[in-house]
């Protein structure tokens, strides 16, 4: 005992003498632990930090040559891939909304009550997503016809070609794959060719995923996608998973060309085979 005793009066005495070094060395080491565990428990990172630049340019020296062929889908694919999981992520946010909307109408339509702070809910969805409805369980049941996915093949098929595979200059400058304008100067990237006396930009977003989420928003709110709408919530009404060919035929009003723009979707959709392998979140 009188030796285990005397070794710790030892120890004691060489800590009080070595203190800085002492506190040193435990606070490295409380670092060192709290980084390890930290990684192991930090989310992955979301999709949406995403930028179209990080894709390469398909217009390389390469891409000139006979293997050009054989490139080009693979980069195809490249962009898929790329942005699949940014939709999806999105499409899941929005899914989570719809799940508890749907919970409000049932409950409304059992003539049961619902809280001040749903209510309140309800009343700013309605203002984002444009329904004029006042009445709750009106106001709810608009909604379920807006917020709702896009099927991941449709928002595949327009980037690719809004954005050209994005290879757009406002693609890669603007992360903006859908075309989407804005009004405010400043608020994006002025066109080369703008006609004389316009005053929109092509709308710049911080990430890929701000601009699927504002492309869906866009969809499910403006009044000249309301056919889109109904032929996804009619595909509900019959119990199927919104099909994304089909909701092509609401997006006659994307582009000046109208019919021809729905084609061009839809080919581009078979031809990548988007239809046959439907995405597994698409429902």
């Amino acid at each position: 005992m009188a030796t285990n005793e005397t070794g710790g009066r030892r120890l004691l005495a060489l800590l009080r003498e070595h203190r800085p070094i002492v506190v040193v060395c435990m606070i490295a080491g409380l670092v060192i632990v709290f980084g390890v565990v930290g990684s192991l428990m930090v989310a992955p990172p979301d999709p949406g930090v995403r930028n179209v630049a990080d894709l390469p340019e398909l217009d390389s020296e390469s891409d000139r040559e006979p293997e050009k062929e054989r490139k080009l889908p693979d980069k195809k694919q490249a962009f898929f891939e790329f942005l699949r999981p940014v939709v999806r992520a999105e499409n899941s946010r929005i899914r989570k909304q719809r799940e508890r909307l749907q919970e409000l109408v049932e409950t409304l339509e059992a003539d049961a009550s619902i809280s001040t702070g749903d209510r309140e809910w309800l009343a700013r969805k309605a203002k984002r997503y444009r329904v004029k409805a006042e009445e709750p369980l009106a106001r709810g049941r608009a909604l379920l016809t807006r917020i709702d996915i896009v099927p991941v093949p449709l928002a595949l098929a327009q980037a690719a070609l809004e954005s050209a595979w994005g290879q757009s200059r406002f693609a890669r400058e603007a992360n903006n794959l859908f075309g989407e304008w804005c009004f405010e100067p400043g608020c994006g990237v002025v066109p080369k060719r703008r006609p004389a006396g316009k005053t929109y930009e092509v709308e710049s977003f911080d990430g890929v995923g701000a601009s699927v989420r504002s492309y869906i928003h866009n969809l499910n709110s403006h009044p000249a996608y309301a056919e889109l709408r109904e032929i996804r919530a009619r595909a509900r009404a019959e119990g199927e998973s919104p099909d994304g060919y089909e909701m092509a035929a609401g997006l006659v009003n994307y582009a000046a060309i109208g019919e021809k723009y729905v084609q061009h979707i839809r080919s581009v959709i078979e031809r990548n085979g988007l239809r046959q392998q439907p995405d597994r979140q698409s429902g």
